[in-house]
């Protein structure tokens, strides 16, 4: 569903979206998200609180209140009553729209990048996925296999970019017949996050039989 599907519902909602457009695009032009998190992570329709007694839909810029000291987290603001940022958005836009006065802000709290176990990973030409969190000496990071990052000191890739090193690797491929871990350490970069979805741990032998729960059952011969 596209914002002007979503925002045909309500009146005005239409002219309400293409201000939505505007902002972001405007927004997004002076943001360097590829450095640091901005303070005004993005534009957003919202149904306002019953006991805002405003209009049905309203155009809200997300603001981080940890930065911007005159709002709070999940607080609404209109967009004059925080200093500076009327000047600013308007300094973005370029001209000043008469609609812009009505803009209202949001506080959020800052938004921290999310990784999960079975993400595509890849490092150089080889691919798979991430494993679980692994913590270590105050560091972060997970496990995936050694073939996928079989060389210590390369950067580690998702979908997005660039999130990591890989720190320590054993790739079995073409050491003979002995049994070795195909394993490896990768440390995330300080701004990212990993959730740890382990409930516990279990050991396993060579040619043990593992039964994984998930869905369904299943069985599985190492």
């Amino acid at each position: 569903m596209s914002i002007f599907d979503f925002a045909s519902r309500y009146e005005d909602g239409e002219y309400k979206a293409s201000q939505v457009i505007k902002l972001s695009e405007a927004i997004l032009n002076e943001a360097d998200y590829f450095n640091e998190l901005p303070d005004i992570p993005g534009v957003a329709l919202m149904i306002p609180p019953y006991s805002e007694m405003l209009s049905n839909i309203n155009v809200n810029i997300f603001v981080d209140a940890n930065r911007v000291i005159e709002i709070n987290p999940t607080q609404t603001l209109p967009i004059m009553e925080v200093e500076g940022m009327y000047t600013r958005i308007l300094k973005y836009l370029g001209y000043e729209p008469e609609w812009l006065k009505d803009i209202r802000l949001f506080g959020i709290d800052e938004p921290i990048f999310q990784l999960q176990p079975g993400e595509m990973v890849s490092s150089g030409m080889q691919r798979g996925t991430s494993g679980c969190k692994l913590t270590w000496q105050g560091r972060n990071g997970f496990a995936t296999a050694g073939h996928v990052a079989p060389t210590v000191g390369t950067h580690i890739n998702d979908n997005a970019g660039f999130i990591g090193d890989v720190v320590w690797s054993n790739d079995p491929r073409g050491h003979g017949k002995s049994i070795e871990a195909d394993f490896a350490v990768i440390e995330i970069l300080s701004n990212l996050s990993f959730p740890n979805n382990s409930s516990g741990y279990a050991q396993a032998q060579p040619y043990d039989d593992v039964y994984i729960k998930s869905l369904q059952e299943f069985k599985k011969t190492i």
